[in-house]
């Protein structure tokens, strides 16, 4: 707790995303993880990477977690799930340990996630909600709601292809 109190102080009164130069606007975002430790989004880069944007109190979220994991474990190595929890620290850790979350769990500041969402492209505000990108990096799949299985395979098998202008 006092490495998540420290890294707090560090960030600067916030747990808002830290900016990277010369990344694309989403790769250049950092956020704190669970143990307090800024993971920059761009250590992902070059591989399909699903971010879920996610809070305790959403049962929706909370139901389609499992999927995930059951999805990471399946494609580890091809797919990094990071999740971004829009609660307190605390609660988002409890919840990790008790579905035993298998992918990164980072913070976001429960007083920015209306803008959070909508720089995400989600200017409705719901969670759960899914932003996909191919392994060049660029976003594009969005999905609002719960996933399910049989969508994210299918979402995983779209990435694996070219993109289709």
């Amino acid at each position: 707790m006092a490495r998540f109190i420290a890294a707090m102080l560090l960030l600067g009164a916030g747990l808002g995303p830290v900016l990277a130069a010369n990344l694309p606007p989403h790769w250049q975002l950092s956020y704190p993880d669970l143990d307090g430790q800024v993971q920059p989004l761009s250590q992902w880069q070059g591989r399909t990477v699903a971010v879920n944007f996610w809070a305790t109190w959403c049962p929706p979220c909370l139901r389609e977690i499992p999927e995930f994991v059951a999805f990471q474990a399946a494609h580890e190595g091809a797919l990094q799930i990071v999740g971004i929890g829009m609660d307190e620290p605390e609660k988002l850790a409890n919840v990790a340990r008790t579905l035993r979350i298998n992918y990164p769990i980072l913070v976001s500041d429960p007083r920015q996630n209306l803008g959070l969402l909508s720089e995400w492209g989600n200017n409705r505000g719901v969670v759960p909600y899914t932003v996909f990108f191919d392994a060049s990096g660029e976003m594009r799949i969005k999905h609002r709601g719960p996933l399910d299985r049989e969508t994210l395979e299918s979402y995983f098998s779209e990435l694996q292809s070219p993109r289709k202008d």
